[in-house]
């Protein structure tokens, strides 16, 4: 079976019943059947048959899908959406307008992440107002002056706690370049509970925004180099402190390559580890992420987290944040509607903090909530066991 036979089958297990666009964040937000999971497999079905031709258009509404995977969550016939939408995307890049203008350099910015890196930090105070105003990076950001991997690559519990056994921390892009805070958080949480941590040196991009480009090659190649490169340490598991990462690491590289990475998230690690510390009295609404959600199926455990640590959590529900990789440079206003529905949740519940486990989600609420109102669940824990760290 050729490509295109073999994601025909895929998209002809779609019986068009219309169960998918329950939870999309897109069809919610705008209403377009286009917009919506069996609207976009459709339309996909008809370029794969012949029956329609690649277009900016069609490429717009491939490309306006969050890959949230809410729709697969909904899917009754069980068809694998993200993968429709990968090869989709893969065959469209050449007919989507931000790929032709942006494609090239986001690439090599995620495939060279070090490079990438300074480039960004030098061109940064150039833009950062330009930034600010269309609502691409929170206002006041800024890049650390260090990253995270340049703080060690082993971190040891200390003499008077008993190891319990060694972890490695795949870092993620957000984590080593933009939030290196969170990284130290784990140490000192994951040492402390008798885990010793050891991090990677040249880590590569788990690939998600290459995936959301239709980059398909590109992503493969990455994923190749960190199974080879992550199978060589020696620990017990892989922890991320993403969502996203431990979604493509271990389910998407499975679909890239056969193969897929032992990893788990952050919640998962903490469930039946922490011990007792000096409980924080806070209230706070928990914000899903998506991939936590709908693809690891978490709902209870980051709330057990929370609620162990002594914080109140109100009972409000959130939606997608908006950022989602790429959507959020492509559909800046929509992503902002997004993120604005959840503040107002926010702002209407009258909670203390909003808490959430994924450092994507943390970078979207900041563009509109200040910085002592928003943090990543390792900061509440590092917070409850060592108090003072997130001050």
């Amino acid at each position: 079976m050729n490509k295109r036979d073999e994601i025909l089958s895929v998209l002809q297990r779609c019986v068009l019943c219309g169960s998918c666009k329950a939870e999309c964040p897109t069809y919610l937000t705008e209403g377009s059947e286009s917009k919506s999971p069996r609207g976009r497999l459709y339309l996909l079905s008809c370029l794969y048959s012949n029956q329609a031709h690649p277009s900016e258009e069609i490429a717009e509404r491939i490309y306006s899908c969050l890959l949230c995977g809410a729709c697969e969550k909904r899917c009754p016939a069980g068809v694998d959406i993200m993968l429709a939408l990968y090869n989709g995307r893969a065959f469209l890049k050449g007919y989507d307008p931000f790929n032709r203008r942006w494609g090239v350099l986001l690439s090599s910015a995620f495939r060279h992440r070090a490079m990438g890196h300074r480039f960004a930090r030098l061109l940064f105070p150039l833009l950062k107002g330009r930034l600010e105003k269309a609502h691409i990076i929170p206002r006041g950001f800024t890049f650390e002056s260090y990253r995270f991997s340049h703080a060690g690559d082993v971190f040891i519990p200390s003499r008077d706690i008993t190891k319990k056994g060694r972890v490695t921390l795949f870092k993620g892009c957000m984590v080593e370049f933009v939030f290196p805070h969170l990284g130290e958080a784990f140490v000192r949480v994951a040492n402390s509970l008798g885990y010793e941590v050891v991090t990677l040196r040249g880590e590569q991009c788990c690939g998600a925004p290459l995936l959301g480009m239709g980059l398909m090659e590109e992503a493969r190649r990455l994923a190749s180099r960190n199974i080879s490169r992550f199978r060589a340490i020696k620990a017990d598991t892989i922890v991320s402190l993403c969502p996203t990462c431990v979604k493509i690491l271990s389910g998407d590289y499975r679909r890239l390559t056969g193969e897929g990475m032992n990893i788990i998230d952050v919640n998962t690690f903490l469930i039946d580890r922490l011990d007792k510390g000096k409980g924080i009295s806070l209230s706070a609404l928990y914000h899903d992420p998506c991939h936590s959600l709908y693809s690891l199926g978490q709902y209870d455990e980051p709330r057990g987290i929370l609620k162990h640590a002594g914080i109140k959590l109100l009972d409000y529900q959130m939606g997608c944040c908006g950022l989602a990789g790429t959507y959020a440079l492509r559909n800046r206003e929509k992503s902002m509607e997004m993120l604005s529905r959840n503040v107002d949740v926010f702002r209407s519940a009258g909670a203390d903090v909003v808490v959430t486990s994924c450092p994507g989600c943390l970078f979207q609420f900041l563009k509109r909530l200040e910085q002592e109102r928003v943090f990543h669940t390792i900061e509440i824990i590092d917070e409850y066991l060592h108090e003072g760290h997130t001050a």
